[in-house]
């Protein structure tokens, strides 16, 4: 049997994550009931008290057609020489998203701006309640750049994985129905399943009621993240990065026992810790068994331990969890 070391190399930098939500109610009279910038609350991004924005929706005359415009910045309570950002922008109508703009960037001033819109267009962003709703995904840079490395010794006459992003979701060739917790159904195709889960292996290879029935009730898995898992199994893809989702869809493939998108989680949590997600991290690290995303977990709390709040004690109470730190 021959073999090779399989390297996988990881650059990062620790980082912090907000999301906000800014709601104008009555917003007629609010912008009418004086001339200065309407201005959000203050909230802030991580630990660090320097990183304090707050929106701000201005109305701003054209020096070159002289048309009003709706204007909304994202500014910093204090100024950096240069700021390492990434945001997403969206404006929702009557529960509907009706604008999204996203960018990440270096910024070496503490106003940007997020978006822009005609005075005489801004109904279209109005609900019919007189409501503006913007939302401020913001994910800041709060250190150096990092690298980690992992390695493992794979064996190369294993068959190559093939791919079936043809067949996802297809209906035409689907031989299996996945009712998910919301009731909605996903088509899929019990081979396909078979061969990425020992789980659905069993069942679709036993005299079990989902091997006589035409569907599979996955009751305690939202619609999203089975499509999600759904997705990696048969494309190797997996579109929704964010934490908490990330970490849910690891306790999925955990249950269906899908290594390799548990893999695929757990290098992207582990390049992902912030003094935030990292009690998460290490809750479902330990539910799931997964010692070395429990021992990268642990390793970041031992180093950022300044970074959590006197208040809560969130470090102390980790620090004093043994089993997380097992072997």
């Amino acid at each position: 049997m021959s073999g090779e070391n399989k390297v996988t190399g990881c650059t990062y930098v620790d980082k912090a994550h907000c999301d906000f939500t800014w709601i104008i109610r009555d917003y007629g009279l609010v912008y009418n009931n004086q001339p200065d910038p309407i201005a959000s609350p203050i909230f802030r991004v991580g630990q660090d008290d320097r990183r304090q924005f707050r929106l701000e929706l201005h109305d701003i005359i054209s020096e070159m057609n002289n048309k009003h415009y709706i204007v909304l910045f994202l500014v910093c309570k204090k100024a950096f020489d240069v700021l390492s950002l990434k945001y997403k922008v969206t404006v929702i109508k009557d529960d509907t998203i009706v604008y999204n703009r996203q960018c990440s960037d270096r910024f070496a001033s503490n106003r940007w701006q997020l978006f822009i819109s005609p005075h005489e267009y801004m109904n279209k962003f109005i609900s019919s309640t007189d409501t503006a709703t913007f939302r401020c995904e913001l994910t800041l840079s709060t250190g150096v750049r990092k690298n980690f490395s992992s390695d493992e010794s794979v064996d190369t006459n294993q068959v190559q994985k093939l791919e079936f992003d043809w067949a996802f979701l297809d209906k035409k060739l689907s031989d299996v129905k996945l009712r998910t917790a919301s009731g909605k159904e996903i088509p899929a195709h019990r081979l396909i399943l078979s061969a990425a889960s020992p789980v659905f292996k069993a069942m679709f290879s036993h005299d079990m009621l989902e091997n006589k029935n035409q569907s599979v009730d996955i009751i305690d898995i939202s619609y999203e993240i089975t499509l999600e898992m759904l997705r990696y199994v048969y494309t190797g893809i997996i579109e929704n990065d964010k934490i908490s989702f990330i970490i849910e869809l690891l306790m999925a493939a955990d249950k269906y026992g899908i290594d390799d998108l548990k893999n695929k989680c757990e290098m992207t949590l582990s390049s992902n810790l912030s003094s935030e997600n990292v009690v998460n991290v290490l809750k479902v690290a330990d539910k799931c068994s997964m010692k070395k995303l429990k021992k990268t977990a642990v390793n970041f709390v031992k180093m950022h331990i300044n970074q959590f709040s006197d208040t809560d004690d969130v470090a102390g109470m980790i620090l004093s969890m043994e089993q997380l730190f097992s072997n």
